[in-house]
């Protein structure tokens, strides 16, 4: 595994400096991006929290282990702090999207989510059957804080955790895969900005009844707006922040990665994993940062990237001439 995390460090640092590449020919400068991304990361997601669940996470599960060898905790560290510029390489390459595309693609979702939802808004739909059930206050802390440190401590955990080094080689590779291919490659090909941006990116006022509902609620969604606030704001000054970006859904294909990590190693009883990407899908569409399609297409690449990223390990070890493992 050892070798595996030294490697992950490598193809991180050089997305890092590619990264960097995209940016600098974006904007003709690099000179904010050691301390912008750092300081809107640190403002949107509580840094210093994320880095302390981190390690406590990491502490527990590896002791937790029994007659765990200490030796293998060094490749989980290595994964962990290359997360760091994993990171700082993603929101570089988001936030270049509208200036290599601009915002094209809104109106294209906007109704492709009505004719998939019977002729009405995703929003309206979901929200109509389950606002009444599903608590507000929980959406925002799901889709936020929770989502943020699932997002950072994965797989560092899946390399504390997964006794099958073929089984957990899988799964980090398609951690990167996933926020590489979903997050930046196919979010500037399908750019676009969400319902809370719609009007500010088309001129229409189709998701205006969002922002108000949003505003209705203040003491729940107070956060919600300063993000979208500040989000626009560094989009509009070509800030080093976090990027805006819908089409396909990060939130959800990042939330995918423990489901299918379950189902791989338990089966079927790995399922209960569901509800998390559920809830964030859910999440996603009432606060208007995605549409519903956004969703369904992430989770359907993630399960096929799986497919294929099982395929090529088979593929590897067939032609080695070895046993399967973590099939």
């Amino acid at each position: 595994m050892l070798r595996f995390a030294q490697r992950y460090a490598a193809f991180v640092l050089a997305y890092w400096a590619a990264s960097v590449g995209v940016y600098f020919l974006c904007f003709g400068s690099v000179a904010n991006i050691s301390t912008s991304f750092l300081e809107s990361a640190a403002g949107l997601f509580n840094a210093r929290v994320v880095l302390a669940l981190t390690g406590i996470s990491i502490l527990i599960l590896v002791a937790g282990r029994g007659r765990y060898d200490f030796r293998k905790l060094l490749p989980v560290l290595i994964i962990a702090l290359a997360q760091i510029p994993f990171f700082s390489a993603f929101h570089m390459n988001k936030v270049c999207i509208p200036e290599i595309v601009a915002f094209w693609a809104d109106p294209a979702f906007a109704d492709l989510d009505r004719a998939l939802h019977g002729g009405q808004d995703a929003f309206r739909l979901y929200h109509g059957m389950l606002g009444g059930i599903i608590p507000e206050s929980l959406i925002v802390t799901v889709y936020f804080p929770v989502w943020v440190a699932v997002a950072y401590i994965y797989p560092a955990v899946i390399a504390a955790i997964e006794k099958d080094e073929t089984r957990a080689i899988r799964h980090i590779r398609l951690h990167a895969v996933i926020w590489i291919l979903l997050g930046n490659l196919m979010a500037t090909v399908f750019s676009s900005a969400g319902p809370v941006f719609f009007e500010l990116v088309t001129g229409r006022g189709d998701f205006d009844y969002v922002n108000a509902f949003l505003r209705e609620d203040r003491a729940v969604f107070a956060g919600v707006i300063e993000l979208q606030n500040k989000l626009w704001i560094e989009h509009s000054g070509g800030a080093l922040g976090t990027g805006i970006s819908a089409f396909p859904s990060l939130h959800v294909g990042a939330a995918m990665l423990p489901l299918l990590w379950l189902v791989d190693r338990f089966g079927w009883r790995g399922l209960i994993g569901a509800v998390f990407p559920l809830l964030i899908q859910y999440g996603s569409v009432v606060t208007g940062f995605h549409y519903a399609v956004d969703g369904y297409a992430s989770a359907v690449i993630a399960c096929l990237c799986l497919v294929v990223l099982r395929q090529m390990q088979a593929g590897r070890v067939s032609g080695a001439g070895e046993p399967a493992r973590g099939r």
